[in-house]
């Protein structure tokens, strides 16, 4: 009997470490100006994912019921994340441009951006999660103000 125990620990402590550490990120989300639209954020875990629309983790959220002004990703596994969001001010669920390709709505990304001339890269923006709890703050703004 004494040996099936030690072998269930033995397994259980197996189990538990190949299974990889997860951590919560709390996105700050600074210099919302308006209390109307939708603010849509995106968590992408990679460079192949990065701004694909269908590999993101998708969140919607009505700026009028946005009190805190922060968001919790929960669960999330150890690794390097980047975050794109924008407000939504007309609610059509995109990123309005201009004729340019310039974008008419705020936007932010995870880290500030080098240029506002063209899209970031995964590894400009990217954060790092290793530990339990990570917070990011970031500030919202129109390209204008980039």
């Amino acid at each position: 009997m004494r040996h099936y125990l030690l072998l269930l620990a033995s397994t259980l402590l197996f189990l538990g470490m190949n299974r990889p550490a997860a951590g919560s990120m709390e996105l700050a989300i600074n210099d919302i100006e308006h209390n109307y639209g939708t603010l849509w954020i995106g968590l992408y875990a990679s460079e192949e994912a990065f701004l694909d629309k269908d590999q993101a983790h998708l969140e919607a959220i009505k700026v009028k019921d946005f009190k805190e002004k922060r968001i919790y990703l929960n669960d999330l596994d150890y690794g390097d994340y980047a975050v794109a969001l924008f407000h939504d001010l007309n609610n059509n669920g995109e990123l309005d441009v201009n004729w340019l390709g310039v974008p008419e709505e705020p936007f932010a990304f995870s880290r500030p951006i080098s240029s506002k001339w063209r899209l970031p890269k995964f590894s400009e923006v990217k954060v790092g999660l290793y530990q339990s709890h990570k917070t990011v703050s970031t500030n919202l703004k129109t390209w204008w103000d980039q």
